[in-house]
């Protein structure tokens, strides 16, 4: 028997944000590039279970379909995004794992009034772990309940205006973030639907290199949840930099927040905060920004890194937000006429998804070294939450890793490539975890739109929480049209 995941997500709202790339592909067709692929072969999973070590394994043999199409629309009024896949799962022996799992995102960006008005639409629809302690599903192929859907989508209409050298922005987003399934435990307790609503207005400078620029912004941002209380979070502020050379500037910062360690609910400005920091910009793809100050919970700061060449490119980051995992959906950052079609959420933080508001603190490395055969990729995290009300107030999570990948280009028709994805983290209630996955894989193209890949992983889990070894092997053919 086939079963498909179930959705508690409003039809309305998701249909209207999933449909936004289609409509913008049938009135742009010419604008339009579609590529549908369809992946179908035969997985061995040698603990299906993820029993711990010591105890028994089941081993299965899995049969895989999975669909997918990506889409991409670019015309003067409508821009549009969407990656969706749907696979198909059928097991030789634990028919009840048997399931189509729905997973995609979308961005669709609505040019109402050239250089005046804009509608922004985003969506994403995910299997997500819920508490970092338990077993992780990688690939949906093992028997874990701890596994939810979740859906986050936004509509944002906006104005932006560049009336000579002042721009203006007035932008209300509208988001909802959905759960469906795996709803038991302490951990699934926390999982609760919430609806956000940002107001944001800003007036500054059109052009940011001039000699001084500057803005003044303000904020108000509140969600709701099915049973929690509202949380609310108000800013303001103004900001200016100066050109003290051509490569650099000098920024200050300041305004009032609201201190959600005293209040959550009613937001106001009863915080003030202050940065000052520097902009250097050596090249034209080169960037480096650090800011410090002080915010209601003590010294703050950020840092932005950028290069880019031709071999090397390399990005790193940090910041300090105060936020829910709804409000941090919400307020992803956009640029005003522009859509990022690899926008998606956040794939690094792997700590428990909840309505409770914290401090989160993350770092991000990502470096990537192009070769003319050969391809290095490396990427780390740090992500810190520190719970600022209610009963684990004070408490903190925290998790790290990262991922290597080296691909190397054999000949024209095949490559082979190996990675090791390193994760370990430290929990509020005490549990502790060490998970490393270690992959090789080779691809053959046995024709222009036909492609064989064979690949193998281990995960090896250790802690106080789950620990597991488990052994996947998988053979699949992958077509495109």
């Amino acid at each position: 028997m086939i079963t498909i995941s179930a959705t508690s997500t409003k039809g309305v709202v998701r249909g209207l944000l999933w449909l936004c790339p289609l409509v913008a592909a049938t009135l742009a067709a010419a604008a339009t590039k579609i590529e549908p692929a369809i992946d179908g072969g035969v997985i061995l999973v040698d603990n299906i279970n993820l029993a711990p070590p010591g105890a028994g394994k089941q081993g299965d043999v899995v049969f895989e379909v999975m669909p997918s199409i990506a889409l991409m629309q670019d015309s003067l009024r409508m821009k549009s995004a969407l990656n969706y896949s749907l696979q198909g799962l059928l097991y030789a022996h634990r028919s009840d794992l048997n399931g189509l799992h729905n997973a995609g995102y979308g961005n669709t960006l609505i040019v109402a009034a050239e250089d005046w008005f804009f509608v922004q639409g985003q969506a994403d629809y995910v299997q997500q772990r819920i508490d970092p302690a338990g077993a992780s599903n990688s690939g949906n192929l093992f028997s874990s309940s701890n596994t939810t859907d979740r859906f986050d989508g936004l509509v944002a209409p906006y104005l932006f205006h560049k009336f000579g050298e002042t721009a203006v922005l007035l932008r209300y987003s509208a988001a909802a973030e959905r759960f469906s399934g795996g709803g038991a435990g302490s951990a699934g307790s926390l999982l609760e639907d919430a609806n956000t609503g940002i107001s944001t207005a800003e007036v500054g400078s059109a052009d940011a290199s001039r000699l001084v620029a500057w803005s003044l912004r303000g904020r108000s941002a509140r969600s709701t949840f099915e049973t929690a209380a509202p949380f609310r979070t108000d800013l303001a502020s103004a900001e200016a930099s100066i050109r003290v050379r051509n490569d650099l500037r000098v920024l200050g910062v300041g305004g009032s927040e609201t201190n959600i360690t005293t209040n959550t609910v009613s937001g106001g400005l009863d915080a003030g905060f202050w940065a000052a920091g520097l902009i250097w910009t050596p090249g034209a793809n080169q960037s480096y920004e650090v800011r410090g100050g002080h915010r209601f919970y003590g010294d703050a700061y950020s840092v932005k890194l950028n290069h880019s060449g031709r071999v090397l490119k390399m990005s790193a980051d940090y910041s300090e937000d105060p936020t829910t995992d709804a409000q941090y959906f919400a307020l992803l950052e956009f640029v005003p006429g522009e859509i990022d079609p690899n926008v998606g959420l956040p794939s690094t933080d792997v700590l428990r998804t909840s309505f409770e508001p914290y401090l989160r603190k993350q770092g991000n490395v990502d470096v990537a070294l192009a070769g003319r055969r050969t391809n290095l990729t490396l990427t780390a995290y740090d992500v810190r939450r520190t719970y600022l009300a209610g009963a684990f107030a004070g408490s903190r999570d925290k998790t790290s890793g990262g991922h290597l990948a080296l691909l190397r280009n054999l000949n024209a028709r095949s490559s082979a490539g190996v990675s090791v994805d390193i994760a370990s983290g430290s929990l509020r209630d005490g549990t502790h975890y060490q998970e490393n996955g270690y992959e090789a894989h080779y691809a053959y193209k046995v024709g222009s739109n036909l492609e064989l890949v064979a690949r193998v992983l281990r995960i090896d889990r250790t802690g106080n929480g789950a620990a597991y070894v488990a052994d996947v092997g998988t053979l699949i053919l992958h077509a495109t049209f």
